[in-house]
């Protein structure tokens, strides 16, 4: 349906679809390589590469519409990532994110259509590559100095808002999910997680917090996070990176019961944090304040 595009003809009909980093970031990220001088290699690899993700981004509009399966997204996805994963196409340096912004978009794709069937939930926003803020002080400095914390999210559900102090506005996004998404997530991930986790949670207590990953790179045996300030950690392809790397050919699936799951315990989390909430006397007669 694409092939046979130009390079150019190519980046254009991604700019129709109005992709950029916050609703479709692998999209965005092959947008800005096609923008960007390549060499001829990359450049071919592009030729290949985008044709087939226009048809992936199809196949995401359509399940966001209800008219796809979760299953039948996942196989596309993983089809599509079969192929950006060949040598002729993965061209790119792994500090581009050309295969690890897959992801994280596919992880969009299927929070909004979590959003878009609940009419409670549709004050709420999901992004990628958002830099929000995980907190705020507030000082006498300066007649009154407001100093923000900020971190970059991989995947967030927002509600958008303002802060004002003394005459100046700042974006003020609450968080009420957010996901690091990783490829392979190993202990020293995890602990550099853990702090942005707890200092979030001080500002935005009811947020959850996941991490997410297709592979696991650390020690199951000695490894304990249940203590830690991360609600769920995610293991998409219920794989170790070292079996993988050992035997590329033996890659599980991306494991369409444990998205399901992950999507289920998003929208229970969005319902009961969106629910009305009592005043202190209608909760009293319940004898639970909280």
């Amino acid at each position: 349906m694409f092939v046979g595009l130009t390079i150019e003809e190519l980046g254009i009909k991604l700019e129709e679809l109005g992709i950029d980093p916050s609703n479709f970031p692998h999209g965005s990220n092959l947008l800005t390589k096609i923008k960007s001088k390549q060499t001829l290699a990359r450049e071919n690899a592009l030729l290949i590469a985008t044709p087939a993700y226009l048809l992936l981004h199809n196949k995401f509009l359509e399940y966001e519409k209800g008219l796809l399966s979760l299953k039948a997204i996942l196989d596309d996805t993983d089809g599509y990532y079969d192929l950006i994963k060949t040598k002729e196409i993965n061209k790119f340096s792994h500090q581009s994110d050309f295969i690890s912004s897959l992801i994280p978009e596919l992880l969009c794709v299927i929070l909004r259509k979590v959003l878009s069937g609940r009419k409670e939930l549709q004050h709420l926003r999901v992004v990628a590559q958002k830099d929000i803020i995980i907190e705020c002080n507030f000082d006498t400095s300066e007649a009154g100095r407001l100093i923000e914390k900020r971190k970059r999210m991989d995947v967030a559900i927002l509600s958008p808002g303002k802060l004002t102090f003394n005459e100046k506005s700042i974006d003020l996004f609450i968080p009420a999910f957010c996901a690091e998404v990783k490829t392979n997530v190993d202990k020293n991930m995890l602990s550099g997680i853990e702090s942005s986790v707890e200092t979030l949670k001080r500002t935005f207590p009811k947020a959850k917090y996941f991490a997410i990953s297709e592979f696991s790179d650390f020690d199951l045996k000695s490894q304990n996070y249940a203590s830690t300030g991360i609600d769920e950690i995610f293991i998409l392809r219920h794989q170790k990176r070292s079996d993988v790397r050992k035997s590329p050919e033996s890659r599980n699936p991306l494991s369409e019961k444990l998205i399901s799951a992950f999507a289920l315990e998003v929208d229970a989390h969005l319902l009961a944090e969106s629910a009305e909430k009592f005043d202190l006397h209608a909760r009293m007669s319940k004898g639970r304040l909280t």
